[in-house]
Protein backbone atom coordinates (compact mmCIF):
# COMPACT_ATOMS: atom_id res chain seq x y z
CA UNK A 1 0.00 0.00 0.00
CA UNK A 2 1.45 3.28 -1.13
CA UNK A 3 1.70 6.43 1.39
CA UNK A 4 -0.23 9.06 1.00
CA UNK A 5 3.43 10.80 0.09
CA UNK A 6 4.51 8.57 -2.31
CA UNK A 7 0.57 8.96 -4.35
CA UNK A 8 1.68 12.92 -4.17
CA UNK A 9 4.75 12.02 -6.08
CA UNK A 10 3.68 9.75 -8.22
CA UNK A 11 0.67 11.93 -9.50
CA UNK A 12 3.36 14.74 -9.64
CA UNK A 13 5.88 13.14 -11.83
CA UNK A 14 3.42 11.83 -14.17
CA UNK A 15 1.87 15.33 -14.91
CA UNK A 16 5.65 16.99 -15.38
CA UNK A 17 6.89 14.15 -17.20
CA UNK A 18 3.25 14.19 -19.55
CA UNK A 19 3.88 17.57 -19.98
CA UNK A 20 7.76 17.53 -20.92
CA UNK A 21 7.21 14.44 -23.12
CA UNK A 22 4.60 16.76 -24.84
CA UNK A 23 6.56 19.82 -25.83
CA UNK A 24 10.18 17.47 -26.41
CA UNK A 25 8.93 13.86 -27.68
CA UNK A 26 10.08 14.72 -31.32
CA UNK A 27 13.58 15.81 -30.17
CA UNK A 28 14.05 13.40 -27.74
CA UNK A 29 13.87 10.31 -29.45
CA UNK A 30 11.56 11.33 -32.75
CA UNK A 31 8.73 10.12 -32.08
CA UNK A 32 4.95 12.63 -31.65
CA UNK A 33 3.03 11.34 -28.84
CA UNK A 34 4.60 9.38 -25.76
CA UNK A 35 2.12 8.86 -23.16
CA UNK A 36 2.99 8.49 -19.27
CA UNK A 37 0.52 5.64 -18.18
CA UNK A 38 1.65 5.26 -14.45
CA UNK A 39 4.96 6.38 -12.05
CA UNK A 40 5.76 3.90 -8.79
CA UNK A 41 7.92 5.69 -6.44
CA UNK A 42 9.45 3.66 -3.92
CA UNK A 43 8.78 4.14 -0.52
CA UNK A 44 11.87 5.76 0.66
CA UNK A 45 11.25 7.85 -2.28
CA UNK A 46 14.54 7.38 -4.21
CA UNK A 47 13.53 5.37 -7.69
CA UNK A 48 10.67 6.04 -9.29
CA UNK A 49 9.34 3.44 -12.43
CA UNK A 50 7.70 5.15 -15.35
CA UNK A 51 5.84 3.77 -17.49
CA UNK A 52 5.22 5.19 -20.93
CA UNK A 53 3.34 4.24 -24.43
CA UNK A 54 3.91 5.00 -27.96
CA UNK A 55 1.83 6.30 -30.44
CA UNK A 56 2.44 4.22 -33.22
CA UNK A 57 5.51 3.26 -32.49
CA UNK A 58 7.40 0.31 -34.59
CA UNK A 59 9.91 -0.81 -32.05
CA UNK A 60 8.70 0.36 -28.39
CA UNK A 61 11.60 -1.62 -26.47
CA UNK A 62 14.66 0.72 -28.70
CA UNK A 63 12.27 3.71 -27.65
CA UNK A 64 12.49 2.84 -23.92
CA UNK A 65 16.30 1.83 -24.13
CA UNK A 66 16.80 5.62 -25.68
CA UNK A 67 14.30 7.22 -22.99
CA UNK A 68 16.98 5.19 -20.48
CA UNK A 69 20.25 6.39 -22.04
CA UNK A 70 18.98 9.96 -21.88
CA UNK A 71 17.29 9.75 -18.27
CA UNK A 72 20.04 12.07 -16.58
CA UNK A 73 19.01 14.69 -18.94
CA UNK A 74 15.22 14.46 -18.20
CA UNK A 75 15.82 14.05 -14.39
CA UNK A 76 17.76 17.23 -14.37
CA UNK A 77 14.55 18.88 -16.46
CA UNK A 78 12.51 17.79 -14.05
CA UNK A 79 14.67 18.66 -10.98
CA UNK A 80 14.51 22.16 -11.97
CA UNK A 81 11.09 22.25 -13.10
CA UNK A 82 9.84 20.42 -9.37
CA UNK A 83 12.79 22.47 -7.38
CA UNK A 84 9.87 24.32 -5.23
CA UNK A 85 7.69 20.92 -4.74
CA UNK A 86 10.57 17.95 -4.20
CA UNK A 87 13.79 18.16 -2.16
CA UNK A 88 15.46 15.21 -3.97
CA UNK A 89 14.19 14.29 -7.63
CA UNK A 90 14.30 10.18 -7.22
CA UNK A 91 16.08 8.45 -10.08
CA UNK A 92 13.99 7.52 -13.20
CA UNK A 93 13.79 4.27 -14.74
CA UNK A 94 11.69 4.17 -17.98
CA UNK A 95 9.78 0.77 -19.14
CA UNK A 96 7.36 -0.25 -21.70
CA UNK A 97 3.59 -0.49 -20.42
CA UNK A 98 2.55 -3.15 -22.48
CA UNK A 99 -1.43 -2.85 -21.12
CA UNK A 100 -2.48 -1.88 -24.45
CA UNK A 101 -0.98 -4.63 -26.79
CA UNK A 102 -2.34 -6.92 -24.20
CA UNK A 103 -5.89 -5.10 -24.64
CA UNK A 104 -5.63 -5.49 -28.26
CA UNK A 105 -4.33 -9.13 -28.66
CA UNK A 106 -7.42 -10.54 -25.99
CA UNK A 107 -9.82 -8.69 -28.03
CA UNK A 108 -8.25 -10.17 -31.48
CA UNK A 109 -8.39 -13.61 -30.01
CA UNK A 110 -11.84 -12.46 -28.67
CA UNK A 111 -13.28 -11.47 -32.39
CA UNK A 112 -12.30 -14.79 -33.61
CA UNK A 113 -13.70 -16.73 -31.07
CA UNK A 114 -17.00 -14.22 -32.23
CA UNK A 115 -16.96 -14.97 -35.81
CA UNK A 116 -16.07 -18.61 -35.37
CA UNK A 117 -19.36 -18.73 -33.42
CA UNK A 118 -21.81 -16.94 -35.93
Amino acid sequence: MESTRQAKVNRLLQRELATYFQRNAQSLIGVQFITVSKVLVTVDLSLAKVYVTFLNAQNPLELVAKLNELKTEIKRQMAQKLRNDLRKLPDLVFYYDDTLDYVDKIETILGDINSKKH
